[in-house]
């Protein structure tokens, strides 16, 4: 006899969700499903002017806004045959940066720590962790700042568009994006450790990890896909590995990697990048054994 456990509306995340859980003679399957109804963004662009792409594309979410609107540029930048100078592609990874850091802050101190603690939300975890949550929002509040300058807009930058930059930031400008972003790495393990010390539920499964990888550091914007299990293929070469799945109950796109489930996002990128990360990350990621 199956057993389902169900749970509704989940709000922590960017829209809604529920999430089920089925079990049947020791058999353990479990399933997010998305709730924002179809979004059809793929269709939205068709016959739109290009320069109209990277805006409509950022809104696919407001919280990990950056990287879509750059990553939209790219693929514009690809179909045109344009290539960028390092200084204009330095900038882009500095709009990326200041938009993984924002989101990664708002995902796991916003939305997650506070369940841990035992907290209904951020608010709610200030009066226990005061010093946690007003640094946490300092981090914040930098990463935000350093967008702006760079991307025009703290959210739904605008500045990167096909072929370049609308805006290039002034030397000053540049030299205070300097000045944010030695700030943000000062405080870094002090909001990370927090993190990575929870007790954390005893659960392990086997996974294969996919994400983007290059052999000159950690990459954002580009280099190959790789996995865990070996495998190495360049962008162009993403139809013929990933193939597109229909599940029922959700709205949103799934893919299987050569048939079989696979986990990307931050813990990927950390394992497929492990050489490439700083000595401060290494040492943390030795510390908290991940």
């Amino acid at each position: 006899m199956a057993k389902t456990v169900e749970l509704h509306e989940i709000v922590r995340i960017e829209g809604h969700m529920n999430f089920t859980v089925v079990v049947h003679d020791g058999d353990v399957k479990a399933r997010a499903e998305a709730l924002e109804g179809t979004r059809l963004l793929e269709r939205l662009l068709i016959g739109r002017r290009f320069s109209e792409i990277p805006d409509i594309a950022s809104r696919m979410c407001g919280v990990c806004q950056a990287i879509h609107r750059v990553t939209a540029v790219q693929a514009l930048e690809a179909a045109f045959g344009i290539e960028l100078p390092e200084d204009l592609e330095a900038l882009r990874k500095l709009v990326v940066i200041g938009g993984h850091i924002q989101s990664h802050i708002l995902h796991l101190h916003l939305f997650v720590l506070p369940d841990f603690l035992g907290h209904d939300s951020v608010m709610d975890l200030a009066a226990s962790h005061g010093d946690l949550v007003r640094l946490v929002f300092r981090v914040k509040k930098l990463a935000n700042m350093l967008t702006e300058i760079i991307g025009g807009r703290a959210v739904h930058p605008v500045t990167p568009i096909v072929g370049g930059f609308s805006r290039l930031p002034s030397r000053q400008e540049l030299e205070k994006v300097a000045r944010l972003a030695r700030e943000i790495e000062s405080l870094s393990v002090d909001i990370v450790e927090p993190l990575l010390s929870l007790d954390m539920p005893e659960f392990s499964r086997e996974n294969t990890y996919i994400a983007l990888y290059n052999r000159s550091g950690l990459p954002l914007l580009r280099g190959d896909i790789a996995s865990s299990s070996g495998i190495v293929f360049s962008p162009e070469d993403y139809d013929s590995n990933l193939r597109y799945v229909t599940e029922s109950y959700s709205m949103a796109r799934h893919y299987l990697f050569n048939d079989r489930e696979y986990m990307v996002g931050a813990l990927s990128r950390l394992n497929i990048n492990y050489g490439a990360l700083s000595d401060t990350a290494k040492e943390l990621a030795k510390k908290y054994d991940l």
